[in-house]
């Protein structure tokens, strides 16, 4: 296995030594303040531009990790984790998974040129890349409605990122207006 998809299995490190466990009980102030991470957590097929020890799939990663159940099982994990840290729950229905609003403030986050946007693309993408379309367009759901309710903060150019990303082609399925 690649190092990317041991440490997405729970059996490898970071370019920094931290396990996928280690990271997943971080309180939202180390998941803020630590730039390094979200690479490692959610990786995809393009390098990053921000931290040049971050891994980048390949095609055969992707399909290994997508039938791998720890990696699988970690992914789903660190998006609820990572959904959390951005105010959101989610929540499991016959249809598929659904996030919803924590409460009805504004996200902290949503202020203008705010890097988690870039962070929220990847994950979008990453697990669009691991064949959780589903999860990706719940997330982008929710996203998409945070963006209606509490207009100026994100720009449309972000929110077309972040619908690319998710693979939404319209008004997506999956959000929960809570």
């Amino acid at each position: 296995m690649s190092p990317a998809l041991e440490f997405l299995a729970g059996v490898g490190t970071d370019h920094r030594g931290r396990t996928l466990d280690q990271i997943a009980t971080w309180n939202h102030r180390q998941l803020e303040q630590t730039h390094d991470y979200i690479q490692w957590v959610f990786p995809t097929m393009t390098p990053s531009r921000f931290n040049p020890h971050a891994p980048v799939l390949t095609r055969s990663d992707i399909d290994t990790g997508a039938g791998n159940p720890q990696v699988v099982g970690n992914l789903i994990r660190m998006a609820v984790v990572m959904g959390g840290f951005y105010g959101l729950e989610r929540k499991s229905s016959h249809g598929g998974p659904q996030y919803a609003p924590i409460d009805d403030r504004c996200p902290w986050w949503m202020r203008a040129d705010n890097h988690n946007f870039l962070r929220i693309t990847r994950i979008l993408g990453s697990l669009r890349l691991f064949g959780f379309g589903e999860e990706a367009e719940a997330w982008f759901g929710v996203l998409d409605l945070l963006v209606r309710r509490y207009s100026g903060p994100v720009s449309p150019q972000t929110l077309k990122f972040w619908r690319d990303a998710a693979g939404s082609e319209s008004t997506p399925r999956g959000a929960n207006p809570r």
